[in-house]
């Protein structure tokens, strides 16, 4: 999944504070598509939200505070194992409070699904209309991606690697949906389409999920610092190589 193979390139920092200069104008040359360089949190385009009214930054930290609970029980019991009652405790709110921010254990997995959308958007519009639709995606994509606090998003692919249940599957089908159907608007508004009567928005979205999660499998358990550079392949690169089979 995308989040996941955002936390593969963000687990790339620690090879990186390793190298000298030379070494990792090396690694973006040879993980680079053509023309492009495999985006680093140092390249990164960022969308400015400015400061957000009291009200709602006291409703994400109270959401952030309950995702957090909740994720630290999962670690230490297994999500099936870990009932709505134990989450609020962990968090000290109360059980309404749980529910007024979530509709489900499984939400808490996946919470800022729509601020990811947002900030995906939004880096999207401001892309150069220049670039081809894939790039732009692409580095909409990783932008989008920053705006996920790295540390939650960590623990969470630490969860989804050890814990399989059902119901998590299910939370994962569901965000890989979302994230599919958002990457198609785009996608189609860029070409000019209606994807209802044009496959190739959703037909490009569902390689880009599918590149990512192979790279997700192909980088799973790896340690940054052992990793050879021509591991640092770009996701643009493996749906670029996708794409060629099907010419």
């Amino acid at each position: 999944m995308l989040f996941e193979y955002s936390n593969f390139m963000r687990r790339t920092e620690k090879y990186r504070c390793k190298m000298g200069q030379d070494n990792l104008n090396n690694l973006r040359k040879t993980a680079a598509s053509p023309g492009k360089s495999v985006p680093v949190s140092g390249d990164l385009p960022t969308v400015g939200v400015g400061k957000l009214p009291r009200r709602k930054r006291k409703k994400d930290k109270t959401r952030r505070l309950i995702q957090t609970a909740a994720l630290e029980l999962f670690l230490a019991k297994g999500f099936d194992n870990v009932t709505i009652a134990e989450i609020s405790d962990q968090a000290d709110v109360d059980p309404t409070t749980f529910w007024r921010h979530f509709r489900s254990k499984e939400a808490t997995l996946f919470a800022e699904q729509d601020d990811w959308a947002n900030e995906f958007h939004a880096a999207f519009e401001a892309s150069d209309p220049a670039d081809t639709l894939l790039h732009r995606a692409m580095m909409a994509v990783f932008t989008a991606s920053q705006s996920v606090e790295s540390d939650f998003d960590l623990q969470r692919s630490a969860l989804i690697a050890r814990d399989r249940s059902s119901a998590i599957e299910t939370a994962i089908l569901g965000y890989e949906n979302f994230v599919r159907g958002e990457l198609t608007k785009a996608i189609a508004k860029g070409l000019g389409v209606d994807p209802a009567m044009d496959p190739r928005p959703y037909g490009v979205s569902a390689t880009i999920l599918a590149a990512a999660s192979w790279l997700r499998q192909s980088f799973a358990g790896s340690d940054a610092g052992t990793l050879a550079p021509t591991h640092f392949v770009s996701l643009e690169e493996v749906v670029r190589s996708i794409a060629e089979l099907l010419r």
